[in-house]
């Protein structure tokens, strides 16, 4: 994967749309990339990686069935299989799971461990 200003030139010009390149933005003297973003969430800092999101961090998917191992000690499990093979971010987390309900519903969310 490359993002060099002239291939995006190239791929511009070849499948008919605009590359323009504008001014590097900054936060906090943080470079804003896609880079910084997953550093962020690689560190743990979820408060840097919102403010260079512009929002907070989340992850969706559509929930696949599980082994109901967390029926054993009383938490079923909602399993959501990563787009990618590697999650940004890895450990347990609070969580607020949408798109079941009207409100949020509170959660855990055990990532990549």
């Amino acid at each position: 994967r490359q993002g060099a200003f002239l291939l995006l030139q190239k791929a511009g010009a070849e499948y008919g749309f605009d590359v323009t390149s504008t001014q590097t933005f900054c936060e906090g003297g943080v470079r804003i990339s896609s880079t910084a973003v997953r550093q962020a969430l690689a560190d743990d800092d979820l408060l840097l990686a919102e403010t260079l999101l512009g929002h907070p961090f989340s992850i969706s998917g559509r929930v696949v069935h599980g082994d109901e191992l967390g029926r054993t000690i009383g938490f079923p499990t909602a399993n959501l299989p990563l787009r990618r093979q590697v999650s940004p971010v890895k450990g347990v987390y609070a969580v607020e799971v949408t798109g079941l309900g009207d409100k949020p519903i509170a959660g855990v969310a055990n990532i990549g461990t």
